[in-house]
């Protein structure tokens, strides 16, 4: 039982790593990270605002209207609009940039796509979080990048 679920938290560990997310373990958690994290979110915002307006047009005229990109919290799955990048060191606590539209999607996912920001993983022992490890510019190409996929899936 434990083999299999140490063997899952390395695969999700890999897979951060690949994604270029920094994994902090729960002792390193702190108010420098707090404010870290809320900077991002904060960032992530004016990014989602930006790009949403700069996209919009494209969209419409491949028939997926209403483009929209929002941070998502969640603790534990469970959104709540009174979540605030102020519960970041809450166990379970998820933030995600959300994209969406109407329209035929990837998948049956509840979006169309998200690039996540901050996950607290609460572990059954010991957490751990994940960041996203890039710098802004990083952050305005992956959106794009994530834009441009969306348009391009039929």
């Amino acid at each position: 039982m434990f083999k299999g679920l140490w063997k899952r938290n390395q695969e999700k560990r890999e897979i951060l790593e690949e994604q270029k997310y920094r994994i902090i373990v729960e002792q390193a958690f702190n108010e420098t990270l707090k404010q870290e994290i809320m900077k991002l979110e904060q960032v992530s915002e004016g990014l989602c605002k930006e790009y949403e307006e700069k996209y919009t047009e494209e969209f419409k005229e491949k028939d997926k209207k209403n483009l929209r990109l929002w941070i998502v919290r969640d603790i534990d799955g469970d959104e709540s609009e009174n979540l605030t990048s102020n519960h970041c060191l809450e166990k379970e606590y998820r933030s995600q940039i959300a994209f969406d539209y109407d329209g035929p999607k990837l998948d049956g996912d509840f979006y169309a796509c998200t690039i996540q920001l901050w996950y607290y993983f609460g572990g059954y022992f010991h957490g751990e979080g994940a960041l996203y490890g890039g710098n802004v510019q990083r952050l305005k190409n992956d959106i794009q990048e994530t834009l441009i996929m969306l348009l391009n899936d039929n």
